[in-house]
């Protein structure tokens, strides 16, 4: 018992002491190829600049076309704000393919009364790097105030479902704590059953947009993750079908057991005793 009680302890200690956006950055930061971000941290800064030549070289061919420095001047008065405070990386996609790979980083740039997204996409094909795609765009506030999870300025399907991802996962505890405490056949089977929640609903918590998952599992029956450490909150809430199952069947399935336990069971006679039905009646 000790011994359990000083692993809690450790346990407790290592999860106080660990930050999961910490863990999410650093997390991110490994899976960005560090000669990418090498680029493409040199691209932006040529274009923060106006340098747009150093920009163009490393463009895809295909893009550098006349008049592409007037586009270029238009993506660079989005980062016309003064000198960055900060700049951060904040998504990362790595697509591999047998042809090529394709790397697709965004950062979030803080000025001092601005906060602005430029994403990046950059193709490497037999070594050789380039630019594939460069956006920049204002965002009112920082990523990480965007998406935070708060009640304010919520509508009524962000509410309805969040009442449901906490009243969900309580149900099935609840049915699950009753199906371990009752005596039935196969309670193994109806506990895994309870357990899992049918399907799936989705909320993105900061835009209230919904979808649906008809073919999904999920355990107990609602969730909350992010993709990212920046990304916004998604809410899922799963039907407790077997939950409910079990409470419809649950007086049946104990009554069954019930009479399993109280039929007798056939005599047994020992084979040779004189006494025993010779399975024939004389007439």
């Amino acid at each position: 018992m000790k011994f359990r009680l000083v692993i809690v302890a450790i346990l407790m200690t290592a999860l106080c002491g660990c930050n999961p956006n910490d863990y999410l950055s650093n997390m991110m930061n490994r899976m960005a190829p560090d000669d990418d971000e090498a680029l493409a941290k040199q691209c932006l800064s040529a274009l923060l600049a106006g340098d747009f030549k150093i920009v163009t070289e490393q463009l895809d061919p295909q893009f550098v076309k006349p008049g592409i420095e007037s586009n270029l001047t238009q993506v660079a008065a989005m980062l016309d704000h003064g000198d960055p405070l900060s700049l951060e990386l904040v998504g990362c996609n790595v697509f591999t393919t047998p042809d090529k790979k394709r790397s697709h980083l965004t950062y979030q740039y803080q000025f001092t009364n601005a906060w602005v997204l430029a994403a990046i996409t950059i193709d490497t094909v037999d070594g050789n790097k380039k630019v594939f795609g460069l956006n920049v765009n204002p965002i009112p506030k920082s990523l990480g105030e965007l998406n935070a999870f708060t009640l304010s300025g919520k509508g009524i399907q962000h509410y309805v479902l969040l009442a449901l991802a906490v009243a969900v996962p309580i149900f099935i505890i609840w049915t699950f704590v009753l199906c371990v405490r009752t005596k039935i056949r196969k309670k193994w089977l109806w506990i895994i059953f309870i357990l899992v929640g049918i399907a799936k609903l989705n909320l993105n918590w900061t835009t209230g947009q919904m979808g649906f998952q008809p073919i999904a599992l999920q355990i107990p029956g609602a969730g909350m993750a992010k993709m990212g450490l920046y990304a916004p909150w998604i809410l899922t809430v799963s039907f407790p079908l077997g939950a409910i199952l079990f409470l419809i069947k649950r007086r049946k399935l104990q009554s069954n057991q019930e009479q399993e336990n109280t039929e007798p069971s056939p005599p047994a006679y020992p084979e040779g005793r004189a006494d025993a039905p010779s399975g024939s009646a004389e007439a």
